[in-house]
């Protein structure tokens, strides 16, 4: 849990080291916060002062955070393990503290979220435990992706039209895009679609039973959020291709609503409202490529329009397939989490044939698909086929599933922290394409053609190189943001 210290003294010359090993704060906080106060020098001098009061309430505050700062450690596993008992009797040792009743704050609040104690949070939200606040995070339950986390945030008020803020995240985004773009780097998308392969591909990939877990969250998040139709086309826009059909996916039995009324009459959907939209997009793009053509205008100016028409109209055959395929799609992916990848693509591509929707001729390589690895052995075996389930993971072992195949640090809710511990791990192959750098930076670096043949062998270098020693360039990596992380609280503490 993070949990803030105000300063590296108590006001006494006491350090939170001292606190710390202080068996005062488990058998009586309440009394050795009092002598810290009475220890104080200048205790004594202002209790006739009128912000006397303000003073000591403040410092009672600070030592409160040093407090929790203190059992912080205590508290993790008790949320890993999401044990009740645990946490109740931890509950009554905060409860005493200066009398104060209420002290679960919005920031412990989300650490629960985190974590996934979804027990230790419902017992928190229905008044088990003392409470100050009840507003969590809840794009933090977007990036855990447990639907149990997320239902019990809805239920106790939180707001799926909670946007991001903050320095240290990309703010201004919704739960929805949390979901959305965290589950668009999943591992079985990063390996094996790409833009301009089959969009069947890329539906086949999204119904596997894997990205489950993925889906059923974005859906939930999905129904309580405004305007979607504006979210889709915000996709289709940016041309977000694998964003676009989650969203679809995900959100394809609102979109069959009705959004439009005139007259007391139905006008449109919310798909139809999409393809209007998107009709409305290509045709001045059409006219203005027919007027340069007659003018004989050529080159790039051209060719980005003509791109930019293709890319509209590929979406608008996503949308087409979801829109006649999707209730199909969800109902039999509900029922075949246990049945082989083989057996689940073949069904799949039959139901968009099914609807008139002729599928390409080559499909998925499912003896291709993989999991992240790392040098540990977690919970979940990295097998593909022992990790099927009837239904999502529960409890701490979300957090397995979930990182075999997204990795926390790759979340967009943390793309600005300074700090990234990164443990070693088996990148995909849209990582290893990160890694190379571009054709600009090359001219740029290597004005020569010596040069520039120097370092197209080096990026030929690059590409070949193993996995393993990827994996050892990540491992380097993380122990030096282990060090900076170590250092700056050194800092501060100075």
């Amino acid at each position: 849990m993070e949990t803030p210290v105000s300063s590296s003294a108590t006001g006494d010359g006491s350090s939170p080291e001292a606190l710390e090993d202080d068996a005062t704060w488990e058998s009586d906080p309440k009394k050795k916060i009092e002598e810290l106060l009475r220890g104080d020098p200048s205790y004594y001098q202002m209790l006739g002062y009128p912000d006397a009061t303000s003073y000591y309430e403040a410092k009672k505050q600070r030592l409160f955070s040093e407090y929790l700062h203190t059992v912080s450690p205590k508290l993790r596993p008790i949320l890993e393990k999401d044990s009740l008992t645990l946490f109740y009797r931890l509950c009554n040792g905060w409860s005493h503290l200066m009398g104060i009743r209420h002290f679960i704050y919005p920031e412990i609040l989300s650490t629960m979220v985190s974590k996934n104690a979804v027990r230790c949070a419902r017992a928190t939200l229905q008044g088990r435990a003392p409470l100050c606040g009840r507003r969590a995070d809840p794009n933090l339950a977007a990036e855990t992706f447990s639907v149990e986390m997320v239902e019990l945030l809805l239920r106790h008020g939180a707001s799926a039209n909670h946007r991001t803020k903050g320095e240290q995240v990309i703010e201004d985004l919704l739960p929805l895009h949390i979901a959305v773009e965290n589950a668009s780097m999943h591992k079985y998308l990063e390996d094996h679609w790409d833009d301009g392969d089959p969009l069947d591909h890329l539906i086949s990939l999204l119904c596997l039973p894997e990205m489950k877990m993925y889906l059923d969250t974005t859906r939930l998040i999905a129904k309580h959020t405004h305007n979607i139709v504006d979210e889709v086309w915000n996709c289709i826009d940016k041309n977000k291709v694998v964003q676009l059909a989650i969203l679809l996916l995900a959100a394809h039995k609102q979109l069959r609503d009705p959004i439009t009324r005139i007259n007391g009459k139905v006008s449109r959907n919310g798909f139809e409202s999409i393809r209007h939209r998107t009709y409305e997009a290509v045709c001045p793009l059409h006219l203005q490529m027919i007027n340069m053509v007659s003018e004989g205008v050529k080159g790039s100016g051209l060719n980005k329009l003509k791109q930019k028409k293709e890319a509209l109209l590929r979406v608008d055959a996503l949308v087409s397939i979801v829109h006649k395929a999707g209730e199909a799609l969800e109902e039999y992916v509900k029922t075949c989490s246990e049945v082989h990848h083989d057996k689940i693509l073949e069904h799949v591509s039959s139901i968009p044939n099914s609807k008139g929707i002729v599928p390409s001729e080559k499909g998925i390589d499912t003896a291709n698909l993989r999991c992240y690895k790392y040098p540990w052995k977690t919970s979940v075996d990295s097998h593909i086929h022992e990790i099927h389930v009837k239904e999502p993971p529960k409890g701490f072992a979300i957090k397995d599933v979930r990182n075999k195949f997204f990795p926390y640090w790759k979340s967009v809710l943390s793309a600005r922290l300074e700090v990234k511990i990164v443990p070693p791990w088996e990148p995909s192959r849209k990582d290893i394409q990160r890694t190379k750098p571009s054709k600009k930076d090359i001219k740029s670096t290597q004005p020569s053609r010596k040069g520039l043949e120097s370092a197209e062998k080096s990026m030929g270098n690059l590409v070949s190189t193993s996995r393993s020693q990827l994996a050892s360039n990540y491992e380097c990596r993380r122990k030096l943001c282990a060090v900076a992380s170590m250092s700056l609280k050194v800092f501060k503490r100075a």
